[in-house]
């Protein structure tokens, strides 16, 4: 569970601190709980108001309720596509090259995402679709890249037709924040028991 304050900024209690996503500015950072003791945001808190005073949705302090990451999505071991294999390398490659802005393209793609109505069927299956990136991820460095690794994933993914979500993760004690990919509450790529251990902040559906 988190708190959308605006399209951009979104926060979560984890433990003693209340820990902010602030996309605009690509960034986390943090209250210690004892300054907002309620439970729910505090939207006069000089940190909120500084960035977000006219920016704050109306439904700001409703809480976001993310699926829980239940199991792992297998894409078997069907056939293979070079093709498709081709245009998932050119997402990643392209999301690698990006030094920064991922929270903001994450909210772009996110817009336009959307699958109209009459046009709801996948242009590739889903197993093929994962099995194909997945093969072509190893030529990737993978160690704390799983950001541009998710907005690839995304975007591969709806122009295949298939809506998904990125979740965006925190824990602290030490602070650490993890990205992953989820189709309802089945986890592409990753275990679920290794992220279920970060705290939702922000999902880009």
């Amino acid at each position: 569970m988190y708190f959308q304050l605006t399209s951009f900024l979104s926060c979560s209690l984890v433990e003693d601190h209340w820990i902010f996503l602030d996309c605009r500015g690509d960034r986390y950072f943090a209250i210690p709980a004892e300054r907002m003791p309620s439970g729910i945001p505090d939207l006069g808190h000089p940190a909120i108001r500084s960035r977000a005073a006219s920016d704050l949705r109306k439904d700001a302090l409703e809480p976001v309720t993310v699926h829980p990451p239940k199991a792992k999505f297998y894409p078997g071991e069907g056939q293979r596509d070079l093709k498709v294999r081709l245009i998932a390398f050119c997402f990643l490659l392209r999301a690698f090259a990006r030094r920064s802005g991922h929270f903001t393209k994450l909210e772009a793609v996110s817009a336009k995402g959307k699958l109209p109505a009459h046009d709801s069927r996948p242009k590739r299956s889903l197993e093929l679709c994962v099995r194909s990136f997945e093969k072509v991820m190893r030529w990737f460095p993978v160690e704390s890249q799983c950001l541009p690794q998710a907005l690839a994933l995304k975007e591969f993914l709806v122009s295949a037709g298939h809506d998904v979500t990125v979740v965006v993760g925190v824990t602290t004690n030490p602070f650490k924040a993890h990205c992953w990919v989820q189709k309802g509450d089945c986890v592409l790529l990753q275990a679920p028991e290794f992220v279920r251990g970060y705290s939702p902040v922000r999902m880009f559906q």
